[in-house]
This record gives C-alpha cells, structure tokens and sequence, in this order.
C-alpha cells in the first residue's frame, strides 16, 4: 500500500460541499480522503506515509479537451514547430537551419506560424523563402490550417504551372502586378502539394503521437475529444495507433475518438460503435 498526504495547496474539487482544500490524502493511486491539513495529518499520517508540501499551488482535476486534432500536436514533434514566433525575421531563420538538415529535392514541412504575431504583421513571401531554403520544397502551414506558405521549388516538386485548375473552394494568390504566385496558399488550393508530398511511416506518426500524448498529460490534460483519420492515414491506421499506445505502451491519456464522415461506411463494416474500445 502507498499512501501519499499532497498539502499546503489550494485543491479545486468542484465539489459544492468542499469547493476548495488544502490537504488531499491519495492511496494507490485514488483520492481517499481530503480537508484541513491538522484532520489529514491526525488520521491518516502515521509511520510510512510520504507527505509531500505544495506551498500554495493550485491543483485542479484533470482538464478535458473537448475538440482537438492531437496529430497536429504530433506533427509538431515530427515536423518544423513555428508556434509563437513573434517576428519573420525569426521565422525565416528557423526555416534556414531547418533547410540546412534537409537534402536538395526533399521536403521541409513547418507548422503553427501566425502572422497576427509578427511586430510588421508581414508574412514572408516566396523571394525570402526562396533565399533560405532554394534547393527542397517548403510547405508551412499557419496555425489554422487554412492558409499555407511554399516556396517556388515546392511549386515545381508539385508540377504547378500558370494555368493549373485550382480545386473549388482554393487560392494560390498572385503578386496583382506580375500575376506570379506570392507564396500564399489557401483552403483547398494546399491539396496540390500536399499530394505531392510523401505520406510519413507508421512509426514515424507513432513516435509524434506518443510525444503528444505526454505533452498534454505534463499540461494537466487528462481526457481529449480528438479528430485525427483524415490526418492519421484513415479510421483503421488512426484507431490502431491510439489502441497500441494506450494500451501496450500505456500512455494515461482517455482518448475519445472523433470520426469524420467519409469513414462512417467503414465504420459500419468493422462493426464500430460509439463506445467502442475500452
């Protein structure tokens, strides 16, 4: 038997009764017990009981992320991570070292820029994306996943011409005075190169899911509601890669899983419910 007494704290129970304690005592694993830290110490810490003090930190239960895609949290680990960089300057140098680890003719992908953060709220165009990365096909999506950046060797890698059909509902926006594309990309239009660009290996989205997994539970996560098929290499790939990092890797993470309706016949032929797993 563990027991362990957590005090000096400030515990959000989110019960009516006792919305806020100081001392929570925790056996094996599970709250047993909880209140002023004199009545947890006097019954429950006799010889063998590790008391551990939290001066004044906030503990709360575990958080539930309600709608997420945590293969984009994955794709972070596996990819170029441009989260809160706060200027192009920076944004270009990230992008320049990572060019430098990646052979001529491959892809360099990056994620998570926004231009909303930038001190000259400029984004960069294709010129300076051309000068720190001329030799492999560059393809950065912004933090929404509606608007995306590419360079002119990820225009040739996906066989773009002046007078491509653009997919309904996409722009490849052009410089107004010399009809050439700037580098942005929008909505549908990024199916042009994301088609062209290779799919990554089953370990590889394992080990980047696996890493985000831990990144969230370290956040205080503790439950998601997340939508990953269309990311993940479909409805069985996807449910393959959370049944085994859950349940032989044994990550702590309570995985709701949100399917889209392209694999709801699939669904149906493997005879998958709501509430199925364990």
């Amino acid at each position: 038997m563990t027991r362990k007494i957590y005090t000096n704290g400030m515990f959000y129970t989110l019960d009516v009764n006792h919305p806020i304690v100081e001392t929570v005592v925790v056996e094996n694993g599970r709250i047993i017990d909880l209140g002023l830290h004199d009545d947890m110490i006097l019954q429950w810490g006799r010889a063998g009981t590790n008391i551990v003090d939290l001066p004044g930190k906030m503990v709360s239960p575990g958080l539930i992320d309600s709608h997420l895609h945590l293969s984009c949290v994955a794709f972070n680990f596996l990819d170029l991570d441009l989260t809160g960089i706060s200027s192009k300057t920076a944004m270009l140098e990230k992008i320049r070292e990572k060019a430098a680890t990646v052979p001529p003719g491959k892809w360099l992908i990056g994620m998570g820029w926004d231009g909303n953060l930038f001190d000259d709220r400029t984004i960069p165009t294709i010129v300076e994306l051309d000068y720190v990365a001329p030799h492999c096909g560059v393809f950065l999506k912004r933090i929404c996943h509606h608007a995306f950046l590419v360079n002119s060797k990820a225009l040739e890698m996906s066989g773009h011409h002046q007078s491509i059909e653009i997919p309904v509902s996409g722009t490849i926006v052009l410089d107004p005075s010399t009809q050439k594309p700037t580098g942005l990309i929008l909505e549908t239009a990024s199916k042009l190169i994301t088609d062209c660009i290779p799919d990554k290996t089953y370990e590889e989205l394992k080990n980047g899911l696996g890493q985000a997994m831990n990144y969230v539970i370290k956040r205080g996560i503790t439950s998601i509601h997340t939508n990953d098929p269309l990311y993940l290499g479909g409805l069985g790939q996807t449910y393959r890669l959370y049944e085994e990092l859950i349940n032989h890797e044994h990550k702590k993470l309570r995985c709701n899983l949100l399917i889209d309706y392209p694999f709801l016949n699939e669904l149906k032929e493997k005879e998958m419910y709501a509430g199925y797993g364990n």
